[in-house]
């Protein structure tokens, strides 16, 4: 069985049984033999990078399960075949890949060669000395132009505890994700509704195109544990509100003001259009309602694309259209991003840091990235943006793309955002099943977030 079926076979519910037990899907045989590092490649002229360098070695990557796995997995078979290295992932549920790797990288482990990082916890792995800075490992290498910098995702300024435009190099971004809107554009015409604007059109359309007896759903929030705090976001942000009122300059507390008390209210009036186990509903369970021909509308990742139009598994083939993330009325469009980073561990050799930094350089090219698209997975380059790709239809969710890009906006960065998002997890959770009333959610998150970050020493208070 080749490793893209092994993928395919599984669920979320046997990643939830194995919890954080990984599932290695070894391209090749595990038995490379030892070989001398390449030596570092001199700079390439005009930003571009060089051609992979070949050896025979094993590279070890720890990854996640997700909607942009299969991509990444043919990028990683494409290298293979260029070069005579071997690519062997590693592949965690999400909660699972962090617990893994932090564990690794706390015991000093030489396990994984790169680890996947995700904008919530990149500043955990960088601020405790876990990722070798690219420097120490080829003192030559600059990122070409055309990358995406994502707000300076991979870097990180020791003094500002953030990331920042000076700040050393530790990482490269993989895979671009994004929030974007997806709709049935078949059954929008059919109810006379237009592409949404604001979350009012959401809401007309909802009720004019959902049927609930016949479980097909008007909206489905991303309401589950592992998701709510990234789903929430456009809601917040919405109505002017935010986590904090200026990260990293002020860490005041402000998820409990008026305006994100707005945004959780209009997320709890659009879940009475979602299935009843909303509070359980989670990026999975979201791409497997639209793809089965149960779902007209809501916000996703934009790595979701490919299902849609997978004809193995999709009964909805080119009815799909995308579109930035709606506003509430009198509000602004807040897509969030969802960036995922790679790094090379500190604990390792010095000769598997060579080779797994020359396999993202590699991955970063214009040639690579360009076929990292066909393959299903987010870009993380310009250049490949606006390529003749964009004006297929198979591709049409970059134009959606394009469009979001004004609005887009960081998740939290600091090292100590993994337990802010737990927290914004449980306590959002509790909102949905109705454990606690939404101010009352939002005053106990609030709690929760300003004791994590006055006891990590930041310039903070909470909001009256």
């Amino acid at each position: 069985m080749s490793a893209k079926q092994s993928i395919r076979r599984l669920t979320r519910r046997d990643f939830v049984k194995l919890g954080t037990t990984a599932l290695t899907f070894s391209l090749v045989s595990a038995c490379a033999p030892a070989v001398p590092a390449p030596a570092s490649p001199a700079p390439a002229q005009g930003g571009a990078q060089p051609p992979a360098q070949k050896g025979g070695a094993k590279i070890s990557i720890a990854i996640n399960q997700s909607p942009w796995l299969p991509g990444f997995q043919r990028l990683a078979e494409l290298y293979e075949k260029q070069t005579a290295n071997k690519i062997e992932l590693n592949v965690f549920p999400f909660a699972g890949l962090l617990e893994k790797t932090m564990n690794a990288a706390v015991a000093g482990s030489k396990e994984f060669d790169i680890v996947n990082m995700n904008e919530y916890w990149y500043g955990t792995f960088y601020a405790g000395g876990y990722i070798t800075p690219i420097k120490e490992i080829d003192p030559t290498y600059k990122p070409d132009p055309q990358i995406i910098e994502y707000g300076y995702c991979t870097r990180w300024d020791p003094a500002k505890k953030y990331s920042s435009k000076d700040g050393e190099l530790y990482g490269v971004p993989i895979n671009g994700n994004i929030q974007i809107y997806y709709y049935r554009k078949d059954i929008f015409d059919k109810i006379g509704m237009k592409e949404p604007q604001t979350f009012d059109d959401v809401i007309a359309a909802a009720q004019k195109g959902g049927n609930p007896s016949a479980s097909f759903y008007g909206y489905c929030n991303r309401a589950h544990k592992e998701g709510i705090w990234w789903d929430i976001l456009p809601f917040f942000r919405g109505f002017g509100g935010n986590i904090f009122l200026n990260e990293p300059e002020d860490y005041t507390v402000a998820c409990n003001s008026p305006e994100c008390l707005k945004g959780l209210n209009l997320y709890l009036e659009l879940a009475k259009y979602a299935p009843p186990n909303v509070a359980d509903m989670s990026q999975a369970e979201q791409i497997a309602l639209f793809t089965s021909d149960k779902l007209l509308q809501t916000i996703m990742v934009c790595a979701a694309f490919p299902d849609m139009d997978n004809v193995e598994k999709s009964k909805i083939v080119d009815k799909v259209e995308y579109t930035v993330v709606p506003k509430p009325a009198g509000g602004k469009n807040a897509p969030a991003m969802g960036i995922w980073v790679m790094g090379v561990p500190k604990a390792i050799d010095t000769s598997q840091k060579k080779y797994a930094l020359d396999f993202l350089k590699w991955a970063t090219t214009k040639e690579a990235q360009l076929e990292y698209q066909k393959f299903g997975a987010i870009p993380v380059r310009q250049d490949v943006y606006e390529s003749e790709l964009a004006n297929d239809r198979k591709y049409r969710y970059m134009k959606a793309m394009a469009k979001s890009t004004p609005f887009i906006s960081p998740s939290p960065r600091m090292a100590e955002a993994p337990k802010v998002q737990e927290a914004m997890s449980l306590r959002l959770n509790q909102a949905v099943i109705g454990q606690l009333k939404p101010q009352e959610a939002l005053d106990t998150l609030a709690d929760d977030i300003y004791k994590i970050v006055s006891a990590a020493g930041y310039k903070t208070g909470k909001i009256k």
